[in-house]
């Protein structure tokens, strides 16, 4: 039986070039991926990170409806308490994520959920290269 093996890199054509190195060298079970991929792999189902066009998308959506002097993207769900405009930026935040297509994790809450099954990544990453 052929071991699982994880192969961590940065970008694209990193990601093509392990490829392309696994196969010539006949190496089964390889999965190549990235930071990102890599606690999606773990997390389980059909999860995945934001990517930038669905991201693009939501916060263009939400910021048609939004005030004309409320413009941010940051995670204020913490500190909505502390001002208004906190509480209106973290509403926003929030529609943005309730737009997001299902299955599609913002990075903190994809490694979260990875954290949850980390007992699993023996069988689910095999032994893991970071390259790069």
């Amino acid at each position: 039986m052929t071991q699982r093996r994880t192969v961590v890199v940065h970008g694209r054509l990193a990601a093509d070039q392990a490829r392309l190195e696994a196969a010539r060298n006949g190496r089964h079970g390889v999965q190549i991926t990235s930071v990102v991929g890599m606690p999606a792999h773990l997390a389980g189902g059909f999860l995945r990170g934001v990517n930038g066009d669905a991201l693009s998308l939501s916060i263009g959506i939400v910021l048609q409806k939004a005030p004309p002097d409320t413009v941010g993207d940051l995670d204020l769900g913490a500190r909505k308490t502390e001002h208004p405009r906190f509480a209106t930026l973290a509403g926003m935040e929030r529609a943005v994520l309730d737009r997001l297509p299902p299955g599609m994790l913002r990075p903190v809450d994809l490694v979260t959920a990875a954290w949850a099954r980390l007992r699993h990544a023996p069988a689910i990453l095999g032994d893991v290269e970071v390259r790069g």
